[in-house]
């Protein structure tokens, strides 16, 4: 129960304080040929659980930023970056997306969807985008991938 309480007041506070780019802390993950990748492993106050809430953000280039704006509108003309919460459980390698936040380039809130405790856990493979936050997140350094 104790660990229950501890991982709901871990998410509540993540989800309160979604900020946007302009954290310092975030830390460089990846980049592709279309976006850049940060995160941010949200410390817990007591180690009580194996889950982890991380914060992923993503700078777009201006190919993806102009298909979003397309695809969603005016509300969205000045897109810039998302960020998605998620819970990671380390032991059994699967997550939880808990909420997306989008942002404009004055990091300015434009829209956001948060989802319950209902919001079902998948699995986390090799290879799979996830797998290299999952491997920060619960620092995993596994050389050989199956």
């Amino acid at each position: 129960m104790k660990m229950r309480i501890g991982y709901i007041l871990i998410l509540a506070s993540s989800l309160l304080y979604a900020t946007s780019a302009e954290c310092s802390e975030w830390k460089y993950l990846n980049s592709s040929s279309w976006n850049k990748h940060f995160f941010y492993v949200y410390e817990e106050p007591f180690d009580m659980t194996n889950i982890k809430i991380v914060r992923q953000k993503t700078v777009y280039n201006e190919i993806t930023m102009q298909r979003v704006k397309e695809a969603h509108g005016y509300r969205y003309r000045d897109f810039s970056e998302s960020i998605h919460i998620f819970a990671i459980d380390c032991i059994e390698k699967r997550f939880q997306l808990k909420a997306i936040f989008y942002y404009d380039s004055k990091g300015n809130l434009i829209e956001s969807m948060r989802y319950k405790d209902t919001f079902y856990w998948a699995s986390i493979k090799a290879r799979a985008p996830l797998y290299l936050l999952y491997r920060k997140a619960c620092s995993v350094n596994d050389e050989k991938t199956p």
